[in-house]
């Protein structure tokens, strides 16, 4: 990754965070560590297993060789201080997109693989002592990847975020399936617009459907 060795590779991670831009001030001299490494050793010490800065940090000092075969690594492992202030800061949106862009390359096409869509909210993920965030996502259940998520808008629901999550992937000839929340006209259009398939739980939330659906399950046993 790091660029004085060599060009970024089409299967690197720099390739495909190239666009993610670096908010420090990198023409001072504070400027220590490249953000294509901090990039590295977050990413693949997540892939590891690792759940906090500090077990982040342990393992780059304890990887630090295989880390230098494909980032500079010049002045060491960054600090733990140094990790969480660069993330703090990076564009939310930006690296979301350059995220799933990588991870939509790893994914090994697969006729009729079945994405699920589903939101959660996160536990014990406070931001400025206010909120929880609520993120829906979308996981490849074949490939075993989530292949991308957002944030839903405090003032919004699902149904916003559905939308605009389906809108980054590339759903064309998978099955999509999703709760009850994602049972709308426009979600199911969107779908099938992208020729995609849907499987979506109906339930309360759409009286008139549930009811057609059941009287219709109803005639097909009595028939």
């Amino acid at each position: 990754m790091d660029s004085t060795k060599t060009s970024p590779t089409e299967n690197s991670i720099s390739y495909f965070f190239a666009s993610l831009k670096d908010p420090r001030r990198i023409d001072k001299g504070n400027y220590v560590h490249p953000l294509s490494d901090i990039l590295l050793l977050v990413v693949t010490g997540i892939l590891c297993g690792c759940d906090k800065w500090e077990t982040i940090h342990i393992f780059g000092k304890s990887q630090e060789l295989w880390l230098k075969q494909y980032g500079s690594f010049e002045n060491g492992i960054p600090s733990i201080d140094t990790m969480r202030r660069v993330f703090s800061v990076l564009d939310p949106e930006n690296f979301n997109n350059c995220f799933m862009s990588w991870v939509n390359h790893l994914c090994i096409k697969t006729k009729g693989e079945v994405i699920a869509l589903d939101g959660k909210t996160v536990r014990g993920g406070k931001f400025d002592g206010i909120t929880t965030p609520h993120i829906v996502s979308a996981f490849a259940s074949e490939n075993h990847l989530c292949l991308g998520q957002l944030k839903v808008d405090e003032k919004s629901n699902e149904i916003t975020a559905i939308p605009a999550l389906l809108e980054l992937l590339d759903i064309g000839g998978n099955t999509i399936t999703i709760d009850a929340m994602g049972c709308q006209t426009k979600i199911v259009s969107q779908i099938v617009k992208n020729d995609a398939n849907y499987i979506i739980a109906v339930k309360g939330n759409q009286p008139t459907l549930a009811s057609n659906i059941q009287d219709t399950v109803v005639f097909t046993i009595l028939r």
